[in-house]
């Protein structure tokens, strides 16, 4: 295939490729950074973080009442089972299952604030869901164009990225390699059009005889100036 008209292909796909992948990832963006979504995930995610930590916060009471109570429960037990007669061992039992009955006592008043607070965590988790649920759907609602132009691009570039392989295919190795070379350039532009006044598009300045004759024949010639690879169609 003509080099000339081959580079020609492979850059207009390779740009029409380009500006589909950055509109896809500009879309994306979009939808994964919605500001109010972003919001309610967030006021979500701190309700919940309250609500485990008073959570915890119930088990740990309760488990240490719990082993208060038992072992106030074994320290009863041994006062009364008339196996002990030291009445100094009995006054030492009888002082510490009144400590253990009031340490138990004591940590009642801080499990039912724990408890309350537990109720008001739950419906503000509650209520964080049903917000995040209705913003869901409102932003749904909102990008649903969005989401069809995202599946579109999605579906189109798969196709296109074919057809620049194919394009890529009809290149010398030689050609292909100054052309993947000025694509790896800021703008990815390798190709320019050789303007009616005999100039490179893309930066301006006018070509020799020569470099024209050159191109018209259909030799790859770069741009003196810019060193784009020049066209004609």
């Amino acid at each position: 295939m003509n080099q000339i008209a081959a580079l020609h292909k492979a850059q207009t796909l390779d740009s029409r490729l380009d500006s589909m992948r950055t509109r896809l990832t500009d879309i994306e963006a979009r939808l994964s950074q919605n500001r109010a979504l972003q919001e309610a995930e967030a006021a979500l995610a701190q309700a919940s973080a309250v609500h485990h930590d008073l959570q915890a916060r119930q088990v740990a009471l309760e488990d240490e009442r719990g082993a208060l109570e038992e072992e106030g429960d074994e320290v009863e037990a041994r006062l009364y089972s008339g196996t002990v007669h030291n009445p100094r061992e009995l006054t030492e039992m009888q002082e510490k299952l009144a400590e253990l009955r009031q340490r138990h006592a004591r940590l009642e008043e801080p499990l039912l604030e724990v408890l309350t607070a537990l109720e008001d965590s739950l419906a503000a988790v509650q209520q964080a869901e049903v917000t995040l649920e209705s913003v869901h759907r409102e932003v749904a609602i909102t990008n649903a164009g969005l989401v069809v132009e995202r599946d579109d691009l999605r579906a189109g570039i798969v196709p296109l990225e074919r057809e620049v392989q194919q394009a890529r295919s009809d290149l010398l190795p030689d050609t292909l390699a100054q052309y993947d070379k000025l694509r790896r350039a800021p703008g990815g532009v390798a190709v320019a059009l050789l303007t009616e006044d005999e100039s490179c598009r893309f930066c301006g300045v006018e070509l020799t005889m020569q470099q024209v004759r050159q191109i018209r024949m259909g030799q790859v010639t770069a741009c003196p100036t810019c060193g784009r690879l020049i066209v004609t169609i």
